[in-house]
């Protein structure tokens, strides 16, 4: 297992992440931050980092928001709020930097280094899945995630992979959590959008790895609601106020849109 966390990506390392990803990158990309797990017996490896996390952004923008008919020539400050006159082309990438990612799964052997395997994710990673995955109507093994004393918690943590404030407009949020026990390992990814005065969305993937089954269990959920409706959920200002901070309690708060899980046999082959 490994984890890696380090500084934002300088100016230069960005500038040649855009031309490789043909994407504008957000405001702070963590360009060495990542979650890796590696499993020489299963053929397995699993990895979370910044440009994967961005090579699923979509080619182009999927919200358009007040100010939508004068999209043309406006930028993502004016389309978010009306009115304000900027000086940035109309952006050509989805702004909001929502990413599906469920992470890259790989066999054990791949080489991460491998420059050109960043700039094409396949089909399944863009729409939230793994490759090679199966759907099932399997539902994920709550009750062995809570919490238990035959099944401790050893090592636990969360890494920021990407983050961008919309112009102060709102807040797109990339993180990756881990959790490891003596008999599973559980990952959370996350894609957290807020855009303020409009909506909220979570591309939410769960990852749970158990040791005595030949599996990985995944499980897709997307999750979005109005701003309005979040703010009245929450009742008065000042508690949404403090709420919106507070991401793990906003997004549990946020309805289902949909649910797709997947079984990953093991060995991959």
């Amino acid at each position: 297992m490994l984890i890696n966390k380090g500084p934002i990506m300088s100016s230069e390392k960005m500038h040649e992440a855009e031309e490789l990803l043909a994407l504008k990158m957000p405001e702070m990309v963590f360009g060495t931050n990542a979650v890796e797990l590696r499993n020489i017996d299963l053929n397995a490896s699993l990895r979370f980092d910044a440009l994967h996390a961005l090579s699923c952004v979509a080619p182009e923008p999927w919200l358009q928001v007040a100010g939508a008919d004068h999209w043309a020539g406006a930028s993502a400050c004016e389309v978010i709020k009306a009115g304000k006159v900027g000086s940035e082309p109309a952006p050509t990438y989805d702004w909001t930097y929502s990413s599906a990612f469920p992470g890259a799964l790989r066999s054990a052997g791949h080489d991460w280094s491998n420059c050109p395997s960043i700039v094409a994710p396949s089909d399944s990673e863009r729409c939230g899945c793994f490759p090679g995955s199966r759907s099932t109507n399997q539902s994920m093994n709550v009750a062995l995630l809570q919490p238990r004393d035959d099944c401790p918690i050893l090592f636990h943590d969360e890494v920021l992979l990407y983050q961008d404030e919309l112009h102060d407009n709102g807040d797109s949020i990339f993180m990756v959590k881990i959790r490891c026990t003596p008999k599973y390992i559980y990952l959370l990814s996350r894609s957290y959008l807020r855009v303020d005065g409009v909506l909220f969305t979570s591309l939410e993937n769960r990852v749970l790895i158990e040791f005595d089954v030949p599996h990985i269990f995944h499980s897709f959920t997307h999750k979005r609601d109005t701003f309005s409706s979040v703010l009245k959920r929450f009742g008065s200002e000042e508690v949404a106020s403090e709420s919106l901070r507070n991401i793990d309690l906003l997004t549990s708060q946020l309805p289902v849109q949909k649910v797709h899980n997947f079984l990953v046999q093991l060995p991959l082959r």
